[in-house]
């Protein structure tokens, strides 16, 4: 049996949905919250630090964006991919 993230064949995916809400409150409402949102909806997507501020209506030179989007791959909410940032495979399952 190989598991992937919160999720294996043998379970449900309520345990990833369940992991999710517990990083949206912690999270809160901030741009954490939105970047993290947004990569999971858009979990097919991989964006551009430069696009990625643009659907979220900040300044992609911002400092603030720039330790968010490390806060959150430290973290391993996010990944980056060569120039592309894209929600973790441990959260995929989570969204369908």
């Amino acid at each position: 049996m190989q598991k992937r993230g919160c999720f294996d064949r043998n379970t449900f995916k309520q345990n990833c949905i369940d992991l999710v809400f517990l990083w949206q409150g912690i999270l809160g409402n901030g741009v954490e919250r939105k970047i993290f949102d947004f990569l999971l909806e858009e979990q097919n997507g991989m964006f551009s630090k430069e696009d990625l501020a643009a659907h979220l209506e900040y300044s992609n030179t911002s400092g603030h964006f720039s330790n968010v989007i490390g806060k959150l791959k430290k973290l391993g909410l996010i990944e980056k991919t060569a120039n592309s940032y894209h929600i973790s495979k441990d959260y995929l399952f989570a969204a369908q």
